[in-house]
């Protein structure tokens, strides 16, 4: 849109006949900046800018209005904006789908696999990140094996809730591969429930004289 489009601009309800040129010639170059239906629409009298002030609209006035106007419109461009993209991004994944086949991702996500599973057998994957208190009872165990492990596995320090407690950052899988020794130095066996059989071995079933006895005493007693 031009200038000369604008036959009639931002009538005022207080307008003075005269206007200096220079206003106008502002205000037109602000509505040149707009899409045309956005400056139209501003510069009738009903619906427009001048509508919403007593005055002869500044063109801060103006500039508000027009923004205020494109709020709907930008919206709409931006979701557009988004689906586009999010579309286009769709498309580029499905050609970097057909173009890498799915058995190939297949090994590459097993040898990925494997070199994990090598790298914590080996211990290259252990970092310290559980921590062993001075006062913890496996703490000299933790501290015996730092020394034959490489330096960049363990350190000493302090616990990160309180930095007055002492002690040594150790991976976590030294805790666990350990087996569950106690302090003592012997392991835990797992709990198990034990059979009937195993029962009956242990707790021999008492005679009938000897259940008699037991009756008779629990009576009497």
């Amino acid at each position: 849109m031009t200038a000369p489009d604008i036959k009639t601009p931002l009538p005022g309800p207080n307008a003075k006949a005269l206007i200096a040129d220079g206003y106008m010639g502002a205000i037109a170059s602000i509505l040149c900046d707009y899409p045309r239906a956005a400056a139209l629409r501003c510069c009738s009298p009903r619906h427009g800018v001048a509508a919403t002030t007593n005055f002869v609209p500044t063109a801060a006035d103006v500039i508000k209005w027009l923004e205020r106007e494109l709020v709907p419109y930008r919206s709409a461009h931006d979701r557009e904006q988004r689906v586009a993209e999010q579309f286009a991004e769709r498309r580029r994944i499905e050609e970097e789908n057909k173009a890498e086949p799915l058995e190939h991702r297949r090994k590459v996500g097993e040898r990925i696999k494997r070199e994990l599973h090598e790298a914590f057998a080996d211990g290259r994957g252990e970092i310290p990140n559980l921590f062993v208190p001075s006062f913890a009872p496996r703490f000299k165990e933790m501290c015996e094996r730092a020394e034959r492990e490489p330096p960049e596995r363990a350190q000493y320090g302090h616990s990160l809730e309180d930095r007055t407690r002492m002690g040594i950052w150790v991976p976590l899988e030294w805790y666990r591969s350990s087996g569950g020794r106690s302090s003592g130095g012997r392991a835990k066996k797992p709990w198990q429930r034990l059979s009937d059989a195993a029962l009956r071995s242990i707790y021999p079933p008492k005679s009938a004289g000897e259940q008699k006895g037991v009756a008779d005493a629990e009576k009497n007693g």
